[in-house]
């Protein structure tokens, strides 16, 4: 009865068992890397097995990947036997973990401005004016806040989830944001040395004083 109403969870025996629980796609590693849901992902390590034939029987390579956090992917390496992180090619240092759902909202905008949503450049344009919105809070639709708690409540989940296995293989540097237009016009410790508690409100004028 409990499953019919409430579905099956896997429930790991052991901690270290998430990147062996996570859905699998079968897929060919290119040179470029593997794609996902129309995304790219790429690492040091797929450049060992880029156009090599995998060892089963279809002759594909299983990556994993979770739901909630789709800026990675997981391969795993079958001559040590160790996890390696993938990372979406088109992720930036302002892009948080995103869910699958994130992502269709994110295709959907696209597609209602005209655009394709394989375009990645659109994708990571779109998930950023989801995440980052710099409107009031009170302003947004009641999906617009699911949307972002949901988000972050699953993207800390798979953090903790995968911190109980062991550490990953991640080759790769921090993310880094796109510098904004006017911060570039700004030279080095222009305002950075600026105590704004030390200046002066400017006068108001009062047309009865004169």
């Amino acid at each position: 009865m409990a499953l019919g109403s409430a579905g099956y969870v896997d429930c790991p025996r052991e901690a270290n068992v998430y990147f062996e629980l996570l859905p699998i796609a079968k897929r060919v590693i290119h040179p470029y890397g593997v794609e996902l849901n129309h995304l790219t992902y790429n690492a040091d390590i797929l450049y060992r097995y880029r156009k090599a034939k995998a060892p089963y029987p279809d002759a594909l390579w299983p990556i994993r990947y979770d739901p909630r956090n789709l800026l990675h992917a997981y391969f795993l390496d079958p001559s040590d036997g160790r996890w390696h992180v993938l990372r979406w090619t088109h992720a930036l240092g302002e892009h948080r973990p995103f869910t699958d759902i994130t992502l269709r909202e994110a295709k959907r905008l696209i597609s209602l401005r005209g655009r394709a949503p394989e375009n990645q450049e659109a994708v990571a344009q779109a998930l950023t004016d989801l995440q980052n919105r710099t409107d009031a809070p009170e302003t947004w639709t009641a999906a617009d806040r699911k949307r972002h708690t949901r988000d972050e409540h699953r993207g800390a989940a798979q953090s903790r989830d995968m911190q109980r296995d062991d550490t990953p293989v991640n080759s790769h540097p921090p993310l880094t944001a796109v510098p904004d237009a006017a911060d570039e016009e700004t030279e080095p410790g222009e305002w950075g040395d600026l105590d704004l508690s030390k200046v002066r409100a400017a006068e108001v004028w009062d047309p009865d004083a004169i």
